[in-house]
């Protein structure tokens, strides 16, 4: 099953699976000082539509449910527009974009595509104002995830770099379904309801609309738990009809079906209670979906979104990636024999123009801004970008003490005449609970990240879903590529005549133009080592674009690698082999071993050593009774250290091997983190 919108994600922003559950509801977590609570606060002053940037301490009021609150902090922030992406750095992990999100210096956003009520025009209108609004608006420190309703809120993460996510929303531009004509079951769940009956493929299309608000309720949850501080969505959609459902008592189907009798599994007279007791599926399951899926009063769902989002300080920017629309009915909605035309033009207008305000409120009542009924979509989010492209940050300590967790409304005002304020709507107060907890915490130390915490983070890179891994190692004259399929991919059978592999090496430093280096991919093999010469390899980082094409496919990664340092030990070259000391060596870039391979390490020596040592760590850096046998060889005109480490005595989970050298009084310690999987 084709499912284009999870390759985009899957492919442009490194997601990964985390641990299990659903998204809750959060709470706020307030700042205790002598028993009052400190509440961050974002506001953004605007007079004739742009924002008032001369503003000072003293021209802030803060109320709270009424009351006035003296601003104890002030600050700012101001984003340039257009940083390059050259300019931006993605997180090193999961963990460190959550950290870095949680900075109310670093603003975030969120791109929801609404793949169900997006046609196939809007996606493919959808990627020019998608990129113009991250590239002009993503700042150094700014950060972007992207979601659909397929994908868990849990499984957000975010980026700066927009260049792959560019690149898949122009390979995968078909990703709109909202204009399809024939429904493509994209879960069991569609294809169970897709049988039951004449309004099957109704059925899916209601159950997609259920979806799609879990998904946003969800999202809204995701994010409201990250910060207090705003988060923004840029909500490309095309609108959905805000409807009541069916009455109390009235049929939620045109279809009704009376419940079968017949022998069920085991030759048991039943009623309804399987599929094969009829030619459809299920009937009873049909009705009550029937009846669940079509009495859903979205009005009523679509207000609280809407306070949900107000409460966690979320702003809705929907963009509209249909485009300037007329009266005309679309030829997919011609009046059918026996249809009177004029009510299907007057029903289609009325929907549309329902589509067209769900979007408008839902962002007037978040504090965003909808694009709606324009073909100039690129011109118009650079209004959104500059309508966030700065801010002010106050804080203040609470006088309200109560810990009776209910939410407190915040109004900031501004003594300026003419200037419309939009901020923070308010916040949960702790309950006695969290209040507790949260000094509990405060007494404990403080744990600091260890080296071994800093190593570990690098596999969080390691994406589930890759299907191309690439790592390099500079030196002085040269740099080596490793190229490696990811394991499921290797194993579909699509690389047994092996392929041909590209890889594009361009210096970081200024005028630098870009190196070439072709290499084939042996039959039967997962990956490859490339040394490429190169000029001056030391003195700059270097960008490495690889494409590897074979068996009717093509795989594309891009890394970046370090400059060359001076250190008498330089980075490792990874291998995996065969547990026999004589299996060929295979390098690695993908950092997952099985237990019946051999881990082989080489690091490059710039002189002999005085001694070394090498133990293998477990996550909380302990040591293991597991030994790392250390040799130090010449190979060629070099000087090599070289681990090698049998893993069958390891369960799954991630380690470190740390090798500790010493040369001429110096020491120094080398950490290597990989995962074992099975």
């Amino acid at each position: 099953m084709k499912r284009r919108v999870v390759v985009v994600l899957t492919c442009a922003l490194a997601v990964a699976a985390l641990s299990a559950g659903g998204a809750q509801t959060p709470q706020q977590r307030p700042v205790f000082r002598s028993g009052a609570i400190y509440v961050n606060v974002d506001a953004y002053p605007r007079k004739d539509g742009k924002i008032v940037d001369n503003l000072t301490k003293a021209d802030f009021e803060i109320l709270e449910d009424g009351k006035p609150q003296a601003v104890e902090e002030f600050e700012f922030v101001r984003v340039a527009p257009n940083t390059p992406d050259e300019e931006r750095r993605d997180p090193t992990s999961i963990e460190d974009s959550n950290r870095q999100a949680a900075d109310p210096h670093n603003r975030v956003f969120v791109v929801y595509l609404d793949i169900f009520s997006v046609t196939l025009f809007g996606s493919n209108y959808a990627r020019a104002p998608i990129i113009e609004f991250l590239s002009r608006s993503i700042g150094p420190k700014d950060l972007f995830g992207v979601m659909t309703p397929e994908l868990p809120a849990t499984a957000i993460t975010f980026a700066r770099r927009t260049e792959t996510l560019e690149a898949d929303l122009r390979k995968y531009w078909d990703w709109g379904e909202g204009d399809r004509n024939s429904t493509f079951m994209r879960n069991a769940a569609e294809g169970k309801l897709f049988v039951c009956g004449a309004d099957g493929e109704a059925l899916v299309k209601a159950y997609r609309k259920d979806e799609t608000f879990k998904s946003l309720d969800q999202m809204v949850a995701r994010l409201g738990g990250l910060r207090d501080e705003r988060k923004n969505i840029l909500f490309v959609s095309e609108g959905w009809a805000i409807t009541r459902g069916a009455p109390m008592g009235a049929s939620p189907s045109k279809y009704p079906s009376i419940p079968t009798v017949g022998a069920g599994p085991g030759g048991r007279l039943g009623m309804g209670s399987n599929s094969n007791m009829s030619g459809d599926g299920d009937r009873a399951w049909c009705d009550m979906q029937r009846t669940v899926l079509f009495g859903i009063d979205y009005d009523h769902r679509f207000r609280d979104l809407v306070s949900f989002a107000t409460r966690m300080n979320v702003a809705f920017y929907p963009i509209d990636v249909g485009g300037l629309r007329t009266d005309n009915v679309p030829a997919s909605r011609a009046p059918q024999p026996g249809e009177n035309p004029a009510m299907v033009a007057e029903a289609y207008r009325t929907v549309q123009a329902d589509r067209l305000n769900m979007l408008q409120d839902l962002a007037t009542a978040t504090d965003g801004r909808a694009i709606v009924n324009t073909n100039d979509l690129t011109g118009a989010v650079r209004k959104i970008s500059d309508d966030l492209s700065a801010y002010y940050l106050l804080g203040y300590y609470s006088n309200n003490t109560a810990a009776d967790g209910k939410f407190r409304r915040i109004d900031v005002k501004v003594k300026t005449s003419g200037v419309k304020v939009s901020a923070r709507r308010g916040y949960l107060g702790p309950t006695a609970a969290m209040k507790k907890a949260e000094e509990e915490a405060a007494s404990k130390p403080v744990r600091e990240d260890t080296s071994v915490d800093r190593e570990l983070s690098r596999l969080s890179r390691l994406r589930s879903d890759a299907r191309l891994f690439t790592a390099g190692v500079a030196s002085p004259t040269a740099l080596d590529v490793v190229v490696e399929i990811a394991s499921p991919e290797f194993g579909s059978g699509r690389w047994t005549n092996g392929g041909t592999v590209k890889v594009e090496v361009t210096s970081k430093a200024e005028g630098a133009k870009p190196v070439t280096t072709d290499a084939k991919l042996e039959p039967g093999s997962r990956g490859l080592l490339i040394k490429i010469p190169v000029t001056a390899a030391g003195s700059s980082a270097w960008r490495v674009r690889t494409r590897v094409d074979g068996g009717g496919e093509s795989l594309d990664d891009e890394i970046e690698i370090p400059a060359a340092g001076s250190a008498i030990v330089g980075e490792p070259t990874v291998f995996r082999a065969n547990p026999g000391p004589r299996a060929p060596l295979r390098p690695v870039a993908d950092f997952k071993f099985f237990r019946t391979e051999r881990m082989h390490v080489e690091w490059t020596l710039a002189k002999a050593l005085d001694d070394r040592t090498a133990r293998l760590l477990n996550r909380r850096g302990e040591p293991l009774a597991v030994p790392v046998a250390l040799t130090e060889r010449a190979d060629g005109e070099r000087l090599v250290l070289a681990a090698d480490l049998t893993l069958a005595p390891l369960a799954d989970g991630d380690y470190v091997i740390e090798v500790t050298t010493s040369s001429g009084g110096a020491k120094l310690q080398k950490l290597l983190a990989f995962r074992v999987v099975r």
